[in-house]
């Protein structure tokens, strides 16, 4: 990637850089010399030191013969061409999705164990703090971190602890539920939110093209899927891991207006 400034070239050793670089690609003087059209002298010149800034010109037309970026040339780490979309995509959001991408990247850094063959991962386990009608109100929550084994409930990107009694037999208080993000399968569970921040576990069901959400205990109404009504993830199941061990508070009484 040709991001470097040309104060950054200027203040680098370009010898060095060069003889590193020819030394990788296994060039000889004379084999850069024919693939540049620049003279032997000159490709001396600048390894030695003597020629400190030959200009950016000779720089790319000796990365160009070796087939490498001015990043590599200078010995910086290179990076992908993911790792490069991601980034010109973050450069293209608004300050609240730059907000939000770095929000999923502390989530995931927490997550992540320090020992990279660690049979464990942490997860964060949402849980709401008051409730509001039949169901769980999380414009209040508290958010604590678990420990779990990496091959248990492996694709879950984070668990709700129950804390109503208007799910029972399926769900009661304390159940910790392992969330996927992502829309549920027609017949599947899922966590949703409205618009006032208040979840809804419930089936996803579908009748002539349109989505409902069913009871899973008999105890709710059906309701028709909404556009104010939005899809927080997929439940896999309750985390029974006897082991588990809580880690730390990210928050306390966070406020917020709902998971959406």
């Amino acid at each position: 990637m040709e991001y470097m400034q040309m104060n950054e070239i200027n203040e680098r050793n370009i010898g060095e850089c060069l003889k590193n670089i020819m030394a990788a690609k296994k060039y000889t003087i004379s084999m850069l010399s024919d693939a540049t059209s620049i003279s032997e002298d000159t490709i001396k010149s600048i390894r030695s030191g003597k020629t400190q800034n030959p200009g950016i010109y000779t720089i790319l037309n000796i990365c160009n013969a070796l087939g490498c970026s001015i990043d590599e040339f200078l010995g910086n780490p290179s990076i992908s061409d993911d790792e490069a979309e991601l980034l010109k995509g973050y450069n293209r959001l608004y300050p609240h999705g730059k907000r939000y991408i770095q929000t999923i990247i502390q989530s995931e850094l927490i997550q992540q164990p320090a020992d990279e063959h660690s049979s464990k991962r942490y997860i964060p386990v949402v849980s709401p703090i008051q409730i509001s009608g039949s169901d769980v109100d999380f414009s209040m929550h508290n958010t604590d971190v678990i420990e779990i084994p990496w091959d248990y409930y492996p694709t879950a990107d984070f668990a709700v602890r129950i804390c109503t009694r208007k799910l029972h037999p399926i769900y009661g208080p304390g159940d910790i539920l392992a969330i996927e993000t992502g829309f549920p399968s027609i017949g599947n569970v899922a966590m949703f939110v409205d618009k006032s921040g208040t979840q809804l576990i419930r089936r996803y069901e579908e009748s002539n093209s349109t989505g409902y959400l069913t009871s899973i205990n008999g105890h709710h109404l059906s309701t028709r899927l909404s556009d104010d009504i939005i899809c927080i993830g997929t439940i896999l199941g309750i985390i029974r891991y006897k082991e588990i061990t809580a880690h730390k508070s990210i928050s306390d009484t966070a406020h917020t207006e709902g998971l959406s």
